[in-house]
C-alpha cells in the first residue's frame, strides 16, 4: 500500500491511500496530563481525519516513545474516525501507557508508516494540551478542544433561519477557540454538491477570525447554496484541500425555524445536536452544556428546601445521563475562584432530571445583582446573568427563573426539583388602570354591524424611513383614550388618537429584539404583544409614557425586548405547533379573569388561553370547522374580548370573516363578512361607541358600527371592576395541568340572562339563513 510522509515544521500527517486516495489522518491533540471533565481526567489522545470519506482504523497500532512492540502498545482495531471528523482515545480505555511531559505518541499503519506528535512540550498541566495549528505547528493550548476543531471549527448550522440572525436565512457560524487570530480567508465552504459545485463558497481574503470569538456567515450575503435536511456542510484549507470541519446534519430531522444544529458538550466530548437558538449563541467561543442552570434561590424560599439557605437548580433536558464530571458552579467572583464548586468524577444527572444544590454543599454566597455560572474547561457554558437585588429585598421567597427563551426573569412560586412556574408577584409589571375614555358599552352581536361608509377608509401615512403596507393587530388604550397598531416590517408601534381619523400617527415606538409582531392587547398598564416566530410566545411589555420628543420626528423611542416578560409555551406544546404560519397572531385580553387567549394562526388552527397567574398555556379550542362559506380555510389573524358579554372574536383573514364565540363555552354565537380591505390582520372596539376597528395589511384602518343593538343599557364600569389584579392565585391541579381548561366566569351583571336569550335567538337567525 503506498504512502507519503510529509513534514510540516513539527507535525507529521500521514497521507496514505487507505482503500482512498488522498485519505487522511493526523494525531490532532493530546493531553499529556489530562483535562477536566474528560476521560475521567485521564491522559487522551484526539485523531482527525481530514478526508472526505470514513477511515477504518484495522490495523493501527498508536504507541509513545517505548515503541511499537512495548506491551502497552494499542491496537485500534474496529474504530472508525468519520469524514472530516474527530475519534477521541482515552487512557485506561483505549490506551494504557502513560503520556509523559516530553513523550512522543506516534500512530502507525498496516504498511509500517507513522504519524508522530512530535516532542511534547515540557510544561504540561491540567487543561493544557498540546494542539496542532492550521499552520501544522504543535503549540501548547490552555483551550481543551476535544472532538472539535484546535483553531477553527463549524459551531452552528442552521437550516431554517432564525429570529433576528441573517434576516430569516440559512446561516453558518465558524469559531476560534484559540489564543490566536486566524486568518480563514480563501477557505472553501461548500455542501453536499461538492466543492466543484458553483455554489461553493470561497471566503475572502483576508478574513480574519479573531482569538477567542466567531462570525456568522449568511445565505446570500456569503454563500449561495441551500441547507437542508442531510445536508453535509464542509470547510477546507485554502493550501492542500485539508478539511478543517465538517457537519452532517441528520436526513430524519426536518428543521425548524429558530432551532439550530449546534456544537455542545456530552459526556465525554463534543457532539452536535439540536437547540433552540438564544440570543448571543454567535458569540461564544465554546460548545453548549447540556446541562443548565435552571433556577437560584439567592435569599432562600419558603418551599422549605435547603431549610431555607440559597440554592441552586440545575436541570439535563436531554435524553440521557450527562455526567457532571469536569463542571464548575460559581458566582460572580469566577471558575477560578477558591468558593467555587467542582463536580465529583461521576456525578450524574440523569435524562430530564433536576439537580438541586443548596448553601453548603457549594461555599459561595449569592447575593443581590450576583450572577451564577457553570462552567467547563474555562469556557462558561450557562450563567443566570445578574439578579436584580431590589426584586429580593421587595418579595421574600422570590427566585431567579429561566424561561424557554433562555433568558431570565423573577418568579414568586419557588419550583425546586421541578420545572420552573412563573407567577407575578402583586402589583408587579401590571398596575391598577381605569377606564378614563367614559362609559364602556359592550358591543352587540357581530352579526348586527356593517361597514361605515361614511367614516371610510383611513390610510396609514409613509414612514419618514422605511414604508412598508404591513400593520398587523390593533388594540385600545383606555388609560390614554388612543389607539395602537403593530407594524413588523419595520418593528414598530403606532400610536393614534381616539377616533383614528387622522392618517399621522401621534407617536412610533420602535421595537428592538422583537420579530414577526401580529397581535396587541392590553392588560392594564402593559401592552402585550403575539409574537409569530417560534418558541410560541407572548411578550409583555411597558409603553414609555409620552414625552415632547418622543413623537414622529422626535428621538428616537424603543420597547426592547429583553425588558419584556416573555409567556411561552412548554416544550412538549411545541409539537401542537406545526410550520413557518403556525404562530401566535391574534391575542386578547381578559383582565378580570386574570386570562389572555392567543390564536395559533394555522397549521393547525386553535385557540390557546395563558393563566397569567402561573404562566402556564393550555388549548381553549382546538381546530374547529368554521369554514362555512367553503372556499379559503380558516385562519386566526385577529382577536378582540368583550369583558361585559364575555365573548371572544376571532378574525379569519383567509375567509375575510368574524366568528364571535361564547368565551366560556367556546360556542358559535354570530358571525360577519368583512369582505372590505385586501387582508384584515387585527380588530379591536372602541369602547366609548361600539365601533368595531378593522386593521388591514395595506395600512389601511376600516370601522364598522352596528345597526341595532341587542343589549340593554350601557353599564359603567367603577374603579372596582376597572382595576387590574395580578396578584398571583393557587391554582388547583387541574389548573396547574398542561392540558388545564379554563374556568368559567361568574356572570359579572345582571343582564346575563336576558343577553343569552337574545344571543340565541338570534343564532337561531343566523344558522337558519345559512342554511
Amino acid at each position: 500500500m503506498p504512502s507519503t510522509i510529509c513534514t510540516m515544521g513539527r507535525r507529521l500527517f500521514i497521507a496514505a491511500t487507505l482503500g482512498v486516495a488522498g485519505a487522511a489522518v493526523q494525531i490532532s491533540e493530546v493531553a499529556s496530563k489530562g483535562s477536566t471533565g474528560i476521560c475521567l481526567t485521564e491522559d487522551w489522545i484526539e485523531l482527525h481525519n481530514g478526508a472526505e470519506t470514513d477511515v477504518s482504523l484495522d490495523g493501527y497500532i498508536i504507541h509513545d516513545d517505548k515503541g511499537i512492540a512495548d506491551k502497552d502498545a494499542a491496537n485500534l482495531d474496529g474504530k472508525v474516525v468519520v469524514a472530516g471528523g474527530y475519534l477521541l482515545l482515552c487512557g485506561k480505555v483505549d490506551f494504557q501507557f502513560g503520556v509523559g511531559g516530553t513523550d512522543t505518541v506516534t500512530m502507525v499503519a498496516p504498511g509500517g508508516t507513522s504519524v508522530t506528535s512530535g516532542v511534547l512540550g515540557s510544561a504540561g498541566d491540567v487543561d493544557t494540551t498540546w494542539a496542532v495549528g492550521l499552520d501544522g505547528v504543535f503549540v501548547a493550548s490552555a483551550t481543551p478542544t476535544p472532538g472539535y476543531g484546535n483553531s477553527v471549527y463549524i459551531l452552528a448550522v442552521s437550516d431554517k433561519g432564525a429570529t433576528d440572525v441573517c434576516a430569516g436565512a440559512d446561516y453558518v457560524i465558524l469559531a476560534n477557540p484559540s489564543a490566536a487570530n486566524v486568518d480563514v480567508g480563501g477557505y472553501i465552504l461548500y455542501d453536499s454538491k461538492g466543492i466543484a459545485d458553483s455554489d461553493a463558497y470561497k471566503l475572502p481574503a483576508p478574513y480574519v477570525l479573531a482569538a477567542g470569538v466567531s462570525k456568522t456567515l449568511c445565505k446570500t450575503e456569503a454563500f449561495s447554496f441551500g441547507i437542508g435536511g442531510g445536508d453535509i456542510i464542509t470547510l477546507i484549507t485554502a493550501v492542500g484541500g485539508e478539511i478543517v470541519a465538517r457537519v452532517a446534519l441528520p436526513d430524519t430531522h426536518a428543521g425548524v425555524f429558530d432551532e439550530v444544529y449546534a456544537l455542545r458538550f456530552n459526556a465525554t466530548l463534543a457532539a452536535f445536536t439540536y437547540k433552540w437558538v438564544s440570543a448571543g449563541l454567535d458569540k461564544k467561543k465554546g460548545p453548549h452544556s447540556l446541562v443548565y442552570i435552571s433556577e437560584v434561590a439567592a435569599k432562600g424560599s419558603e418551599s422549605g428546601e435547603c431549610a431555607g439557605e440559597d440554592w441552586v437548580e440545575l436541570h439535563n433536558p436531554e435524553a440521557s445521563a450527562v455526567n457532571m464530571s469536569g463542571y464548575v458552579l460559581h458566582d460572580d467572583k469566577g471558575a477560578a475562584d477558591t468558593d467555587a464548586f467542582h463536580f465529583a468524577a461521576d456525578v450524574m444527572i440523569g435524562a430530564g432530571a433536576f439537580m438541586t444544590l443548596c448553601k453548603g454543599t457549594f461555599a459561595f454566597g449569592i447575593g443581590g445583582n450576583d450572577a451564577v455560572g457553570l462552567a467547563r474547561n474555562g469556557t462558561n457554558l450557562s450563567t443566570t446573568g445578574p439578579m436584580p437585588d431590589a426584586v429580593y429585598a421587595a418579595v421574600p421567597g422570590t427566585t431567579w427563573a429561566r424561561r424557554g427563551d433562555e433568558s431570565f426573569t423573577y418568579t414568586t412560586k419557588a419550583s425546586p426539583g421541578a420545572a420552573n412556574v412563573f407567577a407575578r408577584p402583586a402589583g408587579d409589571f401590571v398596575s391598577a388602570a381605569t377606564q378614563s375614555c367614559g362609559t364602556y358599552k359592550a358591543p352587540p352581536l357581530i352579526s348586527s354591524y356593517v361597514f361605515d361608509a361614511a367614516k371610510g377608509v383611513t390610510k396609514i401615512a409613509a414612514d419618514e424611513v422605511n414604508a412598508m403596507d404591513d400593520v398587523s393587530g390593533g388594540a385600545f388604550d383606555g388609560r390614554t383614550c388612543s389607539n395602537w397598531f403593530v407594524r413588523n416590517d419595520p418593528e414598530q408601534l403606532l400610536e393614534f388618537d381616539e377616533t383614528v381619523t387622522t392618517a399621522k400617527p401621534t407617536r412610533r415606538i420602535k421595537l428592538s429584539g422583537i420579530s414577526d409582531s401580529e397581535g396587541l392587547c392590553f392588560f392594564g398598564d402593559v401592552l402585550i404583544i403575539a409574537t409569530e416566530p417560534a418558541p410560541r410566545s407572548l411578550l409583555a411589555c411597558k409603553v414609555p409614557a409620552a414625552t415632547a420628543t418622543s413623537g414622529p420626528g422626535g428621538a428616537d423611542v424603543f420597547i426592547y425586548g429583553e425588558d419584556c416578560m416573555r409567556y411561552s409555551v412548554s416544550t412538549e406544546q411545541l409539537a401542537l405547533f406545526g410550520g413557518a404560519n403556525s404562530g401566535f397572531e391574534g391575542v386578547a385580553c381578559d383582565t378580570a379573569s386574570n386570562r389572555i387567549f392567543a390564536g395559533q394562526e394555522t397549521d393547525p388552527y386553535r385557540v390557546w388561553v395563558l393563566d397569567v397567574a402561573t404562566g402556564i398555556f393550555s388549548v381553549f379550542l382546538d381546530k374547529f370547522d368554521l369554514n362555512v362559506t367553503g372556499g379559503a380555510s380558516f385562519d386566526v389573524a385577529g382577536m378582540a374580548f368583550d369583558p361585559i358579554g364575555q365573548s371572544l372574536f376571532v378574525l379569519s383573514q383567509e375567509q375575510k370573516k368574524i366568528v364571535q364565540l361564547n368565551a366560556s363555552t367556546g360556542a358559535v354565537l354570530a358571525m360577519l363578512d368583512v369582505p372590505q380591505g385586501n387582508q384584515p390582520e387585527g380588530i379591536h372596539f372602541l369602547p366609548n361607541s361600539q365601533t368595531l376597528v378593522v386593521s388591514s395589511e395595506d395600512d389601511e384602518i376600516l370601522f364598522y358600527t352596528p345597526v341595532y343593538a341587542t343589549v340593554p343599557a350601557p353599564t359603567t364600569l367603577s374603579p372596582t371592576t376597572a382595576t387590574v389584579s395580578m396578584k398571583p392565585t393557587t391554582p388547583s391541579p387541574t389548573t396547574a395541568a398542561v392540558s388545564m381548561k379554563p374556568t368559567t366566569p361568574s356572570p359579572t351583571n345582571a343582564n346575563t340572562a336576558a343577553r343569552s336569550s337574545a344571543l340565541g335567538a338570534v343564532l337561531a337567525m343566523v344558522l337558519a339563513a345559512a342554511l
